[in-house]
């Protein structure tokens, strides 16, 4: 079980570095802090949140991690994934799913 929880926050912390100059200092922050107390599926719904509320561009590479993320925590896909995807041109969208 020790494997699962190492590849979710290594996946978590990867998302972070890919969106590295897509959010601000206090976005990392706020994700980094749910990682650090092993708050995963907050970590990953508070980066789709951002990611979508922010309006920030939203590569298909880091649409593609947050949906496997989401698989692996057994996550509801419309809480975290959808927000992610909707904001993927549809053309994309199609390739994501």
């Amino acid at each position: 079980m020790e494997d699962v929880f190492a590849t979710i926050e290594n996946g978590l912390r990867l998302l972070l570095a890919m969106e590295v100059d897509n959010l601000d200092a206090g976005e990392k922050r706020e994700v980094t802090d749910f990682i650090d107390v092993r708050e995963y599926g907050l970590a990953l719904e508070t980066f789709s949140a951002i990611l979508h509320e922010e309006r920030k561009p939203v590569a298909l590479r880091t649409a593609k991690v947050v949906q496997a993320l989401a698989n692996i925590m057994n996550i509801d896909q419309d809480d975290a994934i959808n927000s992610v995807i909707s904001d993927l041109p549809r053309e994309t969208r199609r390739i994501a799913l």
